[in-house]
């Protein structure tokens, strides 16, 4: 198991000093945000390159980032979706194997319900696995997998727990679309965070950390010595990244925070 944070949460005036605080806090990996991550002029994903190997951390996985989108009514907009998820892939390989995360659509539904026929949901399944089934073959021999996050049921009507993530990963067939789990949208949606681990788990590539409050882990309520066992028990050899705010100061907070998770881990 990989202990990450997010680029955004690490101190430092460039690349450098973050991945070397991150380091030095604890962690084994840093995740980044692909917002402009290919076509940035100072050359991000350069120095992400070069210095997470002379860091001796890894870059464990892009946080979105990606134009357009799959379940858009606008064919322009999905062919966008597919060029650059395809792009960020491309970048996550050149990275040693980070995974593009990826939500497919956050709010309401672009497309109508066209029920009895189909529901709105029943459309945006069938366009999601068709436009993933046709970037499939450039995805393959690619270290990056594209991980489909559910999320919330206030942040979007579509995807919304690990079992339908999983189902639709399945329906397109593909080594390279796996999904991720988050446990802060888990500890809405799921009844049993610590059992919809364990049924996943061998779909499950990343998990995001983030207590009750979307603070830090060990902050709330959530149960992380369930969620720690469970994938420790179960083999997990991906990432646990933070994806949260913080109650501190990050220069204490997230030592304390890589200390608390290696400890449930043992």
């Amino acid at each position: 198991m990989v202990i990450s944070c997010q680029d955004g949460q690490l101190p430092g005036a460039n690349v450098r000093e973050k991945l070397r605080n991150a380091k030095k806090f604890g962690y084994d990996g840093v995740e980044v945000q692909g917002w402009g991550l290919k076509d940035d002029p100072v050359g991000r994903l350069t120095e992400y390159k070069r210095e997470a190997k002379t860091v001796g951390v890894k870059i464990t996985a892009i946080c979105s980032g990606n134009r357009g989108c799959f379940l858009a009514p606008d064919p322009v907009a999905r062919r966008e979706a597919r060029e650059s998820v395809v792009e960020l892939m491309g970048a996550g390989h050149d990275l040693g194997g980070a995974h593009l995360i990826h939500v497919p659509v956050f709010g309401k539904p672009q497309v109508p319900d066209l029920g009895p026929w189909k529901s709105a949901i029943e459309i945006e399944d069938e366009m999601l696995v068709t436009e993933l089934k046709a970037i499939a073959p450039e995805l393959k021999g690619m270290k990056s997998r594209l991980l489909l996050e559910p999320l919330n049921r206030y942040e979007t009507h579509y995807l919304n727990t690990t079992d339908r993530a999983v189902a639709l990963a399945k329906r397109v067939g593909s080594p390279n679309v796996r999904i991720m789990a988050d446990v802060f949208h888990m500890n809405i949606e799921e009844t049993d965070i610590a059992a919809a681990l364990e049924r996943n788990l061998p779909w499950i590539d990343h998990v995001h950390f983030a207590d009750s409050t979307r603070k830090e882990p060990g902050s709330a309520h959530t149960d992380f010595k369930a969620v720690v066992k469970t994938l420790a028990a179960g083999g997990f050899a991906g990432a646990v990244s933070l994806e949260c705010g913080l109650t501190g100061p990050a220069e204490k907070v997230l030592p304390q925070v890589a200390k608390f998770i290696k400890d449930l881990a043992k």
